[in-house]
């Protein structure tokens, strides 16, 4: 029901590889232990959230973002829910089109206690567009809800208006994740792994 791809469905935050890169990871570590310790008496009594980015595919920020999500979600008994920002989009173009009655599937990702709002960049940058972006993430602010972001690039380089931008940056913690590929250095490991297998079994 979140929405979390099926490759994070067991994420949580203890299986996270924070030692897994070659920069020392820290603070990035603590800022994510805090948001799961103190989730409710600061991070939402604030109205903060996150704003994960890398320009490097496969850094591990999506991956991160749903092991923070479902980690508060389990432990404090939250609505969460995962989408990218186009697939949100597709949503509420969908939900023009409905017959009287018919249930507005995009409604729980304004509604919901947690958003991870994916890929926030990765939009149509049409007038349509940024104007349905700007009122889900000005809502949910509005109404105290926090939001966790992920994109490619850093919040002032966003195919959105500046009021947009202007919201992001007040009511998230921006972290930079490093740019190196996690996902492209596990994927030579199991590579080599299988290899080795075919191998030494021909051996």
């Amino acid at each position: 029901m979140t929405g979390v791809p099926p490759q994070f469905r067991g994420a949580d935050l203890s299986k996270f590889g924070f030692d897994s890169y070659s920069r020392d990871m820290g603070n990035l570590r603590k800022i994510a232990e805090d948001f799961l310790k103190n989730y409710r008496e600061r991070w939402e009594k604030a109205g903060k959230g996150l704003y994960l980015w890398s320009k490097t595919p496969g850094s591990g920020k999506t991956f991160l973002s749903c092991c923070i999500g479902k980690s508060v979600m389990i432990k404090y008994d939250l609505r969460m829910r995962f989408i990218t920002v186009p697939d949100y989009l597709a949503k509420v173009g969908e939900s023009y089109k409905r017959q009287p009655g018919e249930c507005d599937e995009s409604a729980i990702y304004r509604e919901c206690d947690l958003l991870i709002f994916d890929d926030i960049g990765a939009q149509k940058n049409g007038e349509w567009q940024q104007q349905e972006v700007f009122r889900i993430i000005n809502e949910r602010l509005n109404a105290g809800k926090v939001i966790i972001f992920t994109s490619n690039m850093c919040p002032e380089d966003l195919n959105l208006d500046d009021r947009t931008i202007d919201r992001i940056m007040k009511k998230s913690v921006i972290l930079q994740m490093p740019e190196e590929s996690i996902r492209r250095r596990e994927a030579k490991e199991e590579q080599d792994d299988f290899l080795k297998g075919i191998l030494h079994n021909q051996g």
